[in-house]
């Protein structure tokens, strides 16, 4: 026996295959997740910037997905002048990952989703990194003050307001 439809009454909506169903609902799932993974890098990156260390660090993220004697890095860099969390691929060039600096939120769901996984590692690389340069900066200033020590005493500078002969800006010739 055949099913029969009622005349004028709409044609039966056709069933998806499961897998289907299955598949739109994953992609919803994946959408919502990408989105909260993004938001939280954002978030990561405007603290980084707001503590403001002034530092650079890159970590190597480098796996069985790039190809032979090519890389990947995260890094926290400028990028026209604004601090970014930033990834950058490509072939090594001495020892370091040669290629465009781009800025991680720009970057594709998979290289994020590598950054991800490697953020808190590139958080402490990058305090350490900040440490040192602390280190360092405090080393080249004691250098510095013993070698203002060894100089000579300077002739003090004339005043803002001293214009030398001409006295007062009134009787500057120009």
């Amino acid at each position: 026996m055949t099913a029969t439809r009622r005349q004028g009454a709409p044609p039966p909506e056709p069933k998806a295959p499961a897998h289907l169903v299955d598949a739109q609902e994953l992609a919803k799932r994946l959408a919502t997740k990408t989105d909260s993974m993004t938001e939280k890098l954002v978030a990561v990156e405007r603290h980084l910037t707001r503590l403001g260390l002034g530092t650079t660090a890159w970590l190597d993220i480098s796996g069985p997905e790039d190809e032979q004697n090519e890389g990947t890095s995260i890094g926290f860099t400028k990028i026209g002048g604004t601090w970014k969390l930033a990834v950058v691929s490509g072939p090594y060039s001495y020892g370091e990952i040669t290629g465009d600096i781009v800025p991680l939120l720009k970057a594709s769901k998979h290289l994020r989703l590598r950054a991800a996984k490697k953020i808190e590692a590139l958080v402490v690389k990058l305090v350490a990194e900040a440490a040192k340069q602390l280190e360092d900066i405090e080393a080249a200033d004691a250098q510095l003050d013993n070698v203002l020590r060894g100089l000579p005493p300077l002739e003090p500078e004339p005043d803002a307001g001293d214009f030398g002969e001409y006295g007062t800006p009134e009787k500057y010739p120009f």
